[in-house]
C-alpha cells in the first residue's frame, strides 16, 4: 500500500534563523522539512520514511533526500538502515531527558558568554529583541509550533552571539531534537504570551543580572518543558508553565521550487 503523502511546510531551522538561505545546502533544507513534519505531527514517532514519497512531496531527487536522512540519522532523529528503511525515532522519556541534559550543559556555556558580550556591546542584543517582537505576533495568532521555532531561534541567536563556532554547530544538531520534543510534549500549561515574557526576563538577566541570578534563570528556563519536573527524574518544579521554540520562515530553495504539493 502506498503511504499517505507527507504534507507540511518547510521552514529554516530555529538555530539558523540568522543565516541566509543561500548559505544552506539542499540536504539541510530537506532535513529541516522532515523535522518540521515531525513537529507538526504529520510524521509520527516510529513511522517509516519512504524516499519516493518524500521526493514527490519535496520535488527533489533522491540524492538530497538520502543525504538529509543521513544527517538526521547522525543527529539521532531517524533510525534504522538505509537499505532496510529508516523510521522516525520514538523520543521516549529517556531520550527526552538525555537531550535536555545536554541542552542545559550547552546553555550554561552559551548564555553567560553571550551575556558578557551584550554587556560590552549592547547593540548586539538587537536581533534578540527582534525575535521577541516576533513572539508577540505569534502569541496573538496562537500558533504554538511557530512559537516553538521562535524560541529555538532565540537560543540559536544566543549561541551565535556567544561567538563559539563549535558550540553553534552542536546547537544546530540539538535544536532539531528539541523542536520535536517540544511538539510531542502535550501537557504544557504555559500560555504563549508567557513564553515571550520568559525570554524578556532571560534577556534582562543577561544584561544586568548577577552570575547567581543568571544561573538560576538558565536552570528555570531550560527545565520549563516539563510542568511536573525533569523527565525520568521524578523531581518536581514549582513553575506550572513553560516556553516553546522557533524561527522565521524565509523563502527557501524548496519553497521557490514549489514546496510541498498534495
Amino acid at each position: 500500500m502506498r503511504p499517505d503523502p507527507v504534507s507540511f511546510d518547510l521552514v529554516a531551522p530555529a538555530a539558523e534563523a540568522d543565516l541566509a538561505v543561500a548559505q544552506r545546502t539542499l540536504p539541510e533544507l530537506v532535513a529541516d522539512a522532515i523535522v518540521q513534519g515531525i513537529g507538526a505531527g504529520r510524521l509520527k514517532p516510529g513511522e517509516r520514511l519512504y524516499e519516493p514519497n518524500l521526493c514527490e512531496r519535496l520535488r527533489v531527487s533522491r540524492a538530497p533526500i538520502r543525504e538529509a536522512l543521513r544527517i538526521l540519522q547522525v543527529q539521532g532523529i531517524v533510525e534504522g538502515e538505509p537499505q532496510r528503511g529508516l523510521s522516525v525515532c520514538l523520543f521516549d522519556e529517556k531520550r527526552r531527558a538525555e537531550v535536555y541534559e545536554i541542552r542545559h550543559a550547552l546553555e550554561r556555556i552559551s548564555i553567560p558568554k553571550a551575556a558578557a558580550r551584550l554587556r560590552a556591546e549592547p547593540e548586539a542584543a538587537q536581533s534578540l529583541k527582534q525575535l521577541i517582537v516576533e513572539m508577540d505576533a505569534i502569541a496573538a495568532r496562537g500558533d504554538r509550533l511557530a512559537m516553538n521555532k521562535l524560541d529555538l531561534a532565540f537560543h540559536g541567536e544566543i549561541c551565535r552571539i556567544a561567538g563559539n563556532e563549535v558550540l553553534m554547530n552542536l546547537w544546530r544538531g540539538l535544536a532539531r531534537q528539541v523542536l520535536i520534543i517540544l511538539a510531542l510534549e502535550t501537557t504544557s500549561k504555559l500560555l504563549l504570551p508567557a513564553i515571550r515574557d520568559q525570554h524578556v526576563s532571560l534577556l534582562a538577566t543577561m544584561h544586568s543580572g548577577t552570575q547567581k541570578e543568571l544561573e538560576k534563570e538558565i536552570t528555570s528556563h531550560i527545565a520549563e518543558p516539563w510542568s511536573d519536573g525533569w523527565p525520568g527524574t521524578g523531581s518536581k518544579k514549582t513553575s506550572a508553565t513553560r516556553p516553546t521554540r522557533g524561527g522565521r520562515k524565509p523563502k527557501s530553495t524548496i519553497e521557490q521550487k514549489g514546496g510541498f504539493h498534495a
